[in-house]
């Protein structure tokens, strides 16, 4: 399978914009095999893609997750 998208947290956010020197590595169309005779499964091929230097464009960030801080309860009459 080949993707166009990956998921980044915040903190690979924060590490691609505070440091120069970034590489963003990704590993895409990796087949799964089984093997028959023992049922165990292993990848094969792929397709490795480099962005050196990299940082993250915000107009490529979309947000997807968000954490929430429970406000206190309010006492039921």
């Amino acid at each position: 399978m080949t993707i166009d998208t990956v998921i980044l947290t915040v903190n690979e956010v924060i590490h691609g914009n505070d440091y120069a020197f970034v590489d963003l590595v990704v590993v895409d169309g990796i087949d799964l095999v089984t093997d028959a005779e023992t049922g165990a499964v292993h990848g094969e091929g792929g397709r490795c893609r480099v962005w050196t230097d990299w940082s993250p464009d915000p107009a490529g960030l979309r947000a997807t997750k968000f954490d929430y801080s429970l406000p206190p309860t309010r006492q039921q009459p």
